[in-house]
């Protein structure tokens, strides 16, 4: 869903070999850095909020936890890449370590990039179930057990892994004849390379991105037809289910809304992958402007890793409280620290209020003598 999207199979292309601006890399250099930043900080401030708060350790919580995760893979490894790949490899598949520890780093880099989108999908599907059971089968979510949940949680990691485990025999280094190292993607020496590259493509594609897609919309609009169709009472006694309606009817808007920018921000980046493979390169034919395409379908991609923890503090008042937990600890302290209290006139020490009337009151009865 990543790097296997353009790996591999190239059309050839008659453009003319146009090199970068300075300027121009050092606006991409930018754009892929305030990227970088805001979703380490945004993640990180998610996985915190969660932590700290025991009220918010929630299924739906441990998973968007479980997504943060994945998340800082991309700001960490992923985007890092990018930006190396911009500044220094000139958009080339090109390798600045070489020998053993070169590598290893081909085959984990390109790994631990694309796993990263698959956990994040698989929770989003988990999400999706763990609303469906709430709203649709209610009595059947309460007898989950906390362990079933951990289980889900490490199986997203692991059947990722499972799914990426070929990039490990894919990957390697190659030397070309002028000295100069390359990470490259080839499914050499199988029988039929270029088969193999298109059924794992196929596989992956459709495993971890249009049937998760297809999935979620199915759940999604059985549970918006569930919603809409439910009359709650408007009994007294009844109020405790008009809160927690409401509650899930927010819970609900605002996973539904992380769910349509993950599409969003994926979609273009999936879409370029089969327009390569299935027109351009069987026409052996890309358009010039093929690069502008591809490079700011992988911009949007990744942006997606500090639009989601936007998503839950705009949409989560859980989240806006605890952000203002975080900091707002740290700016009492510091606006006390500057507090004057009320001083004693007659000896000049700090007194409190009890201290001062009592002082007042002395002073009254030796007033009376």
């Amino acid at each position: 869903m990543n790097n296997l999207t353009f790996n591999g199979s190239h059309a050839v292309s008659n453009c003319p070999q146009v090199m970068e601006m300075d300027g121009e890399k050092a606006l991409k250099t930018v754009a892929y850095s305030c990227v970088m930043f805001l979703s380490f900080t945004g993640n990180v401030l998610v996985i915190l909020i969660v932590y700290k708060n025991r009220s918010m350790q929630t299924t739906v919580n441990f998973l968007i936890v479980n997504m943060a995760f994945s998340d800082l893979l991309q700001s960490i490894i992923a985007i890092p890449y990018r930006i190396l790949n911009i500044v220094i490899a000139n958009g080339t598949d090109r390798w600045f370590v070489e020998g053993i520890v070169g590598e290893i780093f081909c085959k984990f880099v390109p790994f631990l990039l694309d796993i990263s989108v698959g956990v994040s999908v698989l929770s989003l599907v988990l999400i999706a179930f763990d609303r469906f059971l709430g709203v649709v089968y209610p009595m059947r979510a309460s007898t989950i057990s906390k362990r079933m949940h951990s289980c889900n949680l490490a199986l997203t990691w692991v059947i990722s892994m499972g799914f990426h485990s070929p990039l490990f025999f894919t990957f390697r280094l190659v030397t070309s004849l002028d000295g100069i190292t390359y990470c490259t993607y080839s499914w050499n020496p199988m029988p039929d390379p270029s088969r193999s590259e298109e059924i794992y493509f196929l596989v992956t594609s459709t495993c971890l991105f249009i049937f998760p897609l297809l999935l979620l919309i199915s759940l999604y609009s059985t549970i918006l037809i569930r919603l809409k169709r439910q009359k709650t009472p408007g009994n007294d006694s009844f109020r405790n289910q008009k809160r927690i309606a409401k509650r899930n009817r927010n819970v609900l808007r605002m996973v539904l809304a992380v769910v349509v920018i993950f599409a969003l921000c994926w979609l273009p980046l999936n879409t370029l992958g089969y327009i390569n493979r299935y027109i351009w390169v069987k026409n052996s034919s890309t358009p010039c402007e093929a690069g502008t395409y591809i490079e700011w379908a992988f911009f949007i991609a990744y942006s997606n890793s500090f639009l989601t923890p936007c998503l839950y503090f705009l949409f989560s008042e859980n989240y806006r409280q605890g952000l203002k937990q975080l900091f707002g600890r740290r700016v009492i302290l510091i606006k006390t620290s500057f507090q004057t209290k009320p001083r004693n006139l007659y000896d000049g020490r700090e007194t409190s209020a009890s201290e001062s009337r009592a002082g007042m009151s002395l002073r009254g009865i030796q007033s009376q003598h």
